[in-house]
């Protein structure tokens, strides 16, 4: 839809601790990153760590999806909308230099 800009992108990385590892094996952790679609690069990233069911539910839920506009925790797309702009614009001036 014309009005959706925005996008997620859930990204898994390793647990590198061992000890938290032995004591939580069913855990994954990771990242939302925040996507405009005007803008190549994310905005912002949401850090996760969380059990691996309801990691695996988070990424079935939101990942490439559009959005028009979202909150999650104190990160809203309203906010967003700002920065993103100043992003989109520096990277429009230095593209046609």
């Amino acid at each position: 839809m014309a009005n959706d800009k925005w996008f997620f992108n859930v990204v898994e990385e390793g647990l590198m601790n061992e000890d938290f590892n032995k004591k939580h094996p069913n855990y994954a952790g990771g990242r939302i990153e925040i996507w405009h679609r005007d803008y190549p690069y994310d905005i912002e990233e949401i850090r996760l760590l969380l059990p691996r069911e309801m990691f695996n539910a988070v990424r079935d839920a939101v990942d490439l999806k559009d959005l028009d506009c979202f909150q999650i925790g104190d990160v809203r797309s309203e906010d967003l909308e700002v920065h993103a702009n100043k992003l989109i614009k520096r990277y429009e001036r230095q593209k046609s230099n």
